[in-house]
C-alpha cells in the first residue's frame, strides 16, 4: 500500500507530536524519580525538536504551492527561513549565557557528574553519576574556589577548595578544606 503525498506528511506531523509528547512524558519521568537528562542529550533533544518543526513547516509550504502563488511560497520560505536562523542564534545565545559545562570526576572514590558555574564565583557542583544519558537530580557535594575562573577541569587549576557534603533530603552534613590539583 502506498501512502499519498498528503497522508504522508498528516504522518510526519503525527510523529513529531508523539515526539514531543514522548519526549516531555521522559523528562517528567526522570525528574520525578530524582534524576536529570545530561546537558548534551537536552541540546540534542532541542536541536530535534526546532529542526523538526521547520523541516515540517518548510514541507507543507512545499506541498501548498500548487494551491498558492510562487511568489506567496517564495516569500514565506525566506521568512521561514530568517525565523529558523534568529531563533536557532537567539537559542544559542540564551545557551552560551547559562552555560555551565558538565564533566564527570571522582570525589573520594565516588564517580560524580559535575557543573562548573563560573559566572560570578567559581562553583562545581556535584551529582550522582548515573551514566552517558541521565545524572543524579539532587546536589551531593559542592566546592567553592576562592574567585572566579575559567573551568578547573580544562586549565590545570591548583588551590584550596572549600567541599560542602550534602545528604539525600538537601541538608549539610560536613565541611571540609581541601587542595584541588587537576587531573
Amino acid at each position: 500500500m502506498q501512502v499519498k503525498g498528503k497522508n504522508k506528511l498528516l504522518i510526519a506531523w503525527a510523529i513529531y507530536s508523539s515526539y514531543i509528547v514522548l519526549g516531555f512524558s521522559l523528562v517528567a519521568i526522570i525528574y520525578m524519580n530524582d534524576l536529570a537528562l545530561r546537558d548534551w542529550l537536552k541540546d540534542f533533544m532541542t536541536i530535534l525538536l526546532v529542526g523538526g518543526f521547520f523541516l515540517l513547516v518548510l514541507a507543507s509550504l512545499i506541498k501548498a504551492r500548487k494551491k498558492l502563488k510562487i511568489y506567496v511560497v517564495a516569500i514565506l520560505g525566506l521568512v521561514l527561513t530568517f525565523s529558523f536562523v534568529i531563533t536557532v542564534l537567539v537559542l544559542l545565545f540564551i545557551r552560551a549565557l547559562f552555560y555551565t559545562p558538565e564533566h564527570t570526576t571522582v570525589l573520594n572514590n565516588k564517580k560524580y557528574t559535575v557543573e562548573v558555574d563560573n559566572f560570578l564565583e567559581l562553583r562545581v557542583d556535584y551529582y550522582d553519576y548515573m551514566g552517558p544519558f541521565i545524572r543524579g537530580n539532587k546536589r551531593k557535594v559542592i566546592a567553592e574556589f576562592n574567585n572566579g575562573g575559567p573551568d578547573p577541569f580544562e586549565k590545570s587549576y591548583e588551590g584550596e577548595v572549600t567541599y560542602r557534603f550534602f545528604d539525600d533530603n538537601g541538608n549539610e552534613n560536613s565541611k571540609e578544606k581541601a587542595y584541588f590539583k587537576a587531573d
